[in-house]
């Protein structure tokens, strides 16, 4: 596993919880969807299924005031139908919309909110982490089987930085495939795999979930090197 040394830990770290209170701030200010957030357990990330023949993407507050609602000012041209499967955050519905996400078969992603009537919520399914994982062109995932109780797990992911060097992580852990969610931290020796949330708040720490087609991870931005993370959706390819 690649770690960094305890200056690069401390700049990463505060620099998210800078991003983090920025962000924090503008939610609170506006209703606006760049994709959807996990919370600490990952319990408000859903599998959602199109119920409706079509249905458009609809802008931010910061976009045009007054959005999300149905008011054909806040319509956008992205849309998804009837059986598409996506990715959306239940704890955030405002006045019936709902944060969500959907990659199609190409590989691009679509983040913004859909109106909570057209969609239904699905049951988790049985877990699928078996295979290879990729999130945009900058993170890929790889599960391999162990046991019917264990998978090996490794990923990278890198940033390409601003002067052609970039920067990158690698994490490499075992996981129960059995199980929904999944998590891991590191010991203090930044070599061993620990449970989530009892290793080192300045080692790297991952939390995944696993729902149908989609992979969700959250990760603390101790991962790798300057602006590296796991973070995000991840589909199979």
């Amino acid at each position: 596993m690649l770690f960094w040394g305890l200056w690069m830990r401390f700049l990463a770290v505060t620099f998210a919880a800078i991003s983090f209170a920025a962000s924090a701030a503008q939610a609170a200010d506006m209703r606006d969807c760049n994709a959807p957030s996990g919370n600490a357990d990952l319990s408000n990330i859903t599998l959602g299924e199109v119920t409706t023949p079509k249905v458009g993407f609809v802008a931010d507050e910061s976009q045009k005031a007054g959005c999300p609602s149905a008011d054909a000012k806040c319509q956008k041209k992205a849309f998804v139908v009837a059986q598409n499967m996506v990715l959306f955050d239940n704890g955030t519905a405002k006045t019936g919309y709902v944060c969500a996400t959907y990659i199609g078969k190409t590989g691009r992603e679509t983040d913004g909110w859909l109106p909570m009537a057209a969609l239904k919520s699905v049951a988790a399914p049985k877990p699928d982490w078996i295979g290879k994982w990729k999130r945009d062109t900058s993170a890929n995932i790889e599960i391999k089987r162990k046991s019917a109780s264990a998978a090996d797990l490794d990923g990278d992911a890198m940033w390409p930085g601003q002067s052609g060097s970039p920067n990158v992580g690698d994490i490499s852990v075992t996981i129960d495939p059995r199980q929904t969610v999944q998590g891991f931290g590191t010991a203090s020796d930044e070599q061993t795999q620990t449970a989530y949330g009892k290793g080192d708040p300045q080692a790297c720490a991952v939390i995944m979930k696993q729902l149908g087609p989609y992979l969700f991870a959250s990760d603390n931005n101790t991962c790798g090197g300057m602006n590296v993370t796991f973070s995000g959706i991840y589909v199979k390819r």
